[in-house]
């Protein structure tokens, strides 16, 4: 009875076990891979009482994820330079900014706020930005290329300087 199968079927059906027992074996060890780099993963998630004075303005908020750890340590992740808007939680209305970043090292980041009518608003971003209690206002490097951004700093977060003499905030590493 078997014999009467023709030798194609035995070749399909043995490929369809081999397909199977591939993907069941490629999705075991990525799922672990999945669970492991997550372990090692952090949310982050900074909150600042920046906006009085700033958003009703039209300004928009953002974060700049710098990279993974200050530039100090051996193992300092990637510069990464990602930009973050702070948007607001619906819960408690402060602003807020999230991403990832490896938990051992932390993030390094430093916030900025582009000004969307500088004209009205150049005057009093300094001391909006000083009254909300933010620290280290400065107007951005490249003024060429963006001539209404500010940078600063968030209070209660530690300060690290980079390699190139710049300082940023610090969101500390956790413990494993």
């Amino acid at each position: 009875m078997l014999s009467s199968v023709p030798a194609g079927w035995w070749w399909g059906i043995a490929a369809a076990v081999i397909a199977a027992l591939i993907a069941w074996l490629g999705h075991t060890f990525l799922t672990a891979g999945t669970v492991l780099w997550n372990t090692q993963r952090a949310k982050v998630e900074i909150g600042t009482e920046v906006r009085a004075g700033l958003t009703p303005l039209g300004n928009r908020i953002y974060v700049r994820h710098v990279r993974d750890g200050p530039d100090v340590v051996d193992e300092k992740g990637r510069l990464k330079n990602r930009d973050h808007l702070f948007r607001v939680d619906r819960k408690t209305g402060a602003l807020v900014a999230r991403w990832r970043c490896d938990k051992r090292l932390g993030s390094q980041f430093k916030c900025y706020v582009d000004l969307c009518e500088p004209s009205k608003a150049e005057d009093g971003i300094i001391s909006a930005l000083e009254q909300a209690g933010v620290e280290n206002v400065s107007r951005d490097g490249q003024a060429s290329l963006f001539p209404d951004r500010y940078w600063f700093l968030l209070p209660g977060y530690p300060n690290t300087v980079t390699v190139d003499g710049f300082r940023n905030n610090l969101y500390p590493p956790r413990a494993h």
